[in-house]
């Protein structure tokens, strides 16, 4: 909340697309990441549509991973911090990705080291999957949609509800 102009956005929770303006800050020509339940080829019929308005108006590149999916196979739950800090170094290139990466399976090392082989090889392929699983979505050129957003709150509700609780 306290960037204001940001060049890489990471979405890790799709509900957070209806119930944030998550691209609020995200300078033109960005880069938008989206945890999301769907493939490069169908996350886009998916997002609301005022979140595809603003990837087209805003000239966005769009990655998307399903980093639940992939650390559930690996045996992790819903841990998908790993996996979503490789997309992001991949992505973005800000460090030389196999600096980072390696740095990323040394702390994985020290880190979990003590909890055995499987606890850090899992932690491992992560970063493994993780790259495997990341992919540039295609952005159609215009918007031919309607932009459509559901209220937090009814229209009825007073106005402190309105502009502060929701």
């Amino acid at each position: 909340y306290l960037i204001s102009k940001a060049h890489f956005l990471a979405c890790h929770n799709w509900s957070f697309l209806e119930k944030y303006d998550m691209l609020k800050n995200l300078m033109p020509g960005g880069m938008f990441l989206l945890n999301a339940p769907y493939d490069k080829d169908t996350v886009w019929q998916q997002l609301p549509t005022k979140v595809q308005k603003q990837i087209i108006d805003k000239k966005l590149k769009f990655y998307v991973i399903d980093g639940i999916k992939i650390a559930e196979e690996l045996g992790l739950g819903g841990r998908i911090n790993t996996i979503m800090q490789t997309a992001f170094f991949h992505i973005s290139k800000v460090i030389d990705e196999n600096m980072a990466l390696g740095a990323m399976k040394n702390a994985i090392k020290k880190t979990y080291g003590k909890k055995g082989d499987k606890i850090v090889a899992m932690n491992i392929a992560c970063i493994d999957k993780g790259l495997e699983g990341v992919h540039e979505v295609r952005v159609p050129e215009k918007f031919t949609g309607q932009v459509v957003e559901k209220p937090a709150v009814s229209d009825d509700a007073p106005e402190f509800v309105k502009n502060v609780t929701a």
